[in-house]
């Protein structure tokens, strides 16, 4: 996206164990909606680090978003926006997708909005490396 500011922050020793393709979906999926949801040149980040053991990943935006819908992001079918159509806006399945993809990682995710934007994370053990 060439209209878009990205930054991209991995730490090395950021390793996970899992499903590669399940867990590059997740962050697809988490990039994908914040270009979705969010106006035209609105920086994006993408981050990797470890917290105590676990690797972090998120997605943060500069957006403002309405903070009344971060329960249920992650629920099927939920769409923040109703006047979306399935055409227009995807069929609200995304995020509860991501949800299911990081539980069977044995992980957790969520979502946080602040006045300077919002993000979508999730976390799962990291690897034991060794």
């Amino acid at each position: 996206m060439p209209d878009r500011p990205l930054t991209l922050t991995v730490e090395n020793d950021a390793v996970v164990e899992g499903d590669p393709h399940r867990l590059a979906q997740a962050v697809a999926a988490f990039t994908a909606n914040a270009l979705r949801h969010t106006p035209a040149g609105t920086p994006l980040e993408l981050i990797a680090v470890k917290v105590p053991g676990r690797v972090r990943v998120e997605v943060v935006d500069r957006a403002r978003h309405r903070p009344r819908h971060l329960p249920h992001l992650f629920d099927r079918f939920y769409r923040a926006d109703a006047g979306r159509t399935r055409k227009a806006g995807g069929s609200g399945l995304g995020l509860s997708i991501v949800a299911a993809i990081i539980e069977a990682h044995n992980g957790t995710c969520g979502a946080s909005s602040s006045p300077d934007g919002s993000a979508f994370w999730f976390e799962v053990p990291v690897a034991n490396v060794g």
